[in-house]
């Protein structure tokens, strides 16, 4: 888990002036990832909005659970 968001990495990204790799099987909704990212979590955002979010939170708190306070880590994702 990186704490930070896509659109995140690609302002930087376009900041530096360094070519970002999108991954063409990002697209591919054959792959389970994908349909949950773009078919799953638009709904869970309609329905909760910050959803993505807590669910972030939600993993690192399971991956690390002896660390406090791990939601204030977790950048709020912001509209480009």
């Amino acid at each position: 888990m990186l704490g930070i968001w896509r659109r995140q990495t690609e302002a930087y990204c376009r900041a530096m002036g360094i070519h970002y790799l999108d991954d063409p099987s990002n697209e591919n909704r054959r792959y389970r990832r994908v349909r949950i990212r773009k078919e799953v979590m638009p709904v869970l955002e309609s329905i909760s909005p910050g959803a993505k979010r807590r669910l972030v939170v939600l993993g690192a708190r399971m991956a690390y659970p002896d660390q406090r306070d791990l939601a204030s880590r977790v950048p709020r994702e912001r509209d480009s």
